[in-house]
């Protein structure tokens, strides 16, 4: 039996909920490689998810980013919602001013969850935040 897009995305949802980054990860290797299946938006958000939540690797999750939008998924509020818990527990505040930054540039208005992670990681940091927050303004 060859498997198709649905069955990925139902085993990568398991994974997302389990925390196994490098399966999900894997999976979406073996599914591009061996059955030329491109991962759908739905499968990104679970990688993403599941990068940032665990361990968090924010160059994999910058990388998954851009990988979505060159293959025209443009990452919604909700995926740089999850992006930026990767900083948030990584601490990695530029990244999360990057990320800002690029929000705005594609018209998308972060909410108070996405400044909310942003946040946490400049405190991870010890970052003074109002010396940035002016900048954050909409």
């Amino acid at each position: 039996i060859t498997p198709t897009e649905t069955t990925y995305r139902s085993i990568i949802r398991i994974c997302c909920n389990n925390n196994r980054s490098q399966i999900i990860l894997k999976l979406m290797r073996e599914m591009r490689s061996q059955y030329r299946i491109l991962p759908s938006l739905e499968i990104y958000g679970f990688a993403i998810k599941a990068c940032a939540m665990n361990s968090p690797n924010v160059k994999l999750v910058l990388h998954l980013l851009n990988e979505m939008e060159i293959n025209g998924y443009p990452p919604s509020q909700e995926i740089y919602n999850q992006a930026m818990l990767g900083c948030s527990k990584s601490g990695n505040f530029k990244l999360a001013f990057r990320l800002l930054e690029k929000m705005k540039s594609k018209g998308l208005i972060p909410n108070r969850l996405t400044y909310s992670r942003a946040m946490s990681a400049f405190a991870a940091t010890g970052t003074f935040i109002l010396t940035i927050l002016p900048t954050w303004q909409h």
